[in-house]
């Protein structure tokens, strides 16, 4: 009956965790996006609008840094540069596109917009890697928490005692064993949701 209580208690534990953030799937881009080179988006960027401020015509800025970096060159009918479609969708890729549109439809300086597109690309990619190093401590911290029961098992078995007689056995020390393993479970579900909710800015 105690055993039946403490896995229940479990159950109920792990039915009251706070769920990890649910993936949702990338939107489509408008355009067909084929594989393409690793290309930092942000120097990217940044050499077009060098190549502007030292005269050259912007679609010619555009189709010969494509070509530097082995992407095609041209245009579309908004003057967003068919480059950046053939790259990976994401923030980078779409601040960039929204530029060239922008200074295609308003007549706005181009090279002052992809200065300040740069720049937050760069201040973004340093914000995440700072990120990361914030987390690598607390990341392996949690895996070796999660594996210390397994140890104190295996250290009590070399010396000497008997605890997995004591967990099988069907008393306390199932009780014990059946509401620590559902508290390690818990943890470590715990401690995995505050991981992706830090890496995702959700803290």
């Amino acid at each position: 009956m105690v055993a039946v209580m403490a896995l229940a208690l479990g159950l109920w534990v792990l039915a009251h965790l706070p769920a990890g953030r649910p993936r949702v799937p990338r939107p489509a881009s408008r355009r067909a996006r084929g594989r393409a080179p690793e290309v930092d988006v942000g120097a990217y960027v940044a050499e077009v609008a060098t190549r502007l401020r030292s005269g050259v015509a912007a679609d010619l800025a555009w189709d010969r840094t494509a070509e530097r970096w082995d992407l095609p060159p041209g245009l579309d009918d908004d003057g967003v540069p068919l480059a950046l479609a053939t790259l990976p969708p994401g923030a980078a890729v779409a601040g960039a596109e929204a530029a060239a549109r922008l200074a295609a439809e308003l007549g706005s300086p181009l090279a002052d917009m992809l200065d300040a597109c740069a720049d937050g690309l760069t201040r973004a990619e340093e914000n995440e890697a700072a990120r990361r190093i914030a987390l690598a401590g607390p990341v392996a911290s949690a895996r070796l928490l999660s594996v210390l029961p397994l140890v104190g098992v295996v250290l009590g078995i070399l010396i000497g005692s008997d605890p997995v007689g004591q967990l099988a056995g069907g008393g306390l020390g199932t009780v014990a064993g059946v509401v620590g393993f559902m508290l390690m479970i818990a943890g470590s579900r715990w401690s995995a949701a505050l991981v992706a909710a830090a890496r995702t800015g959700r803290l």
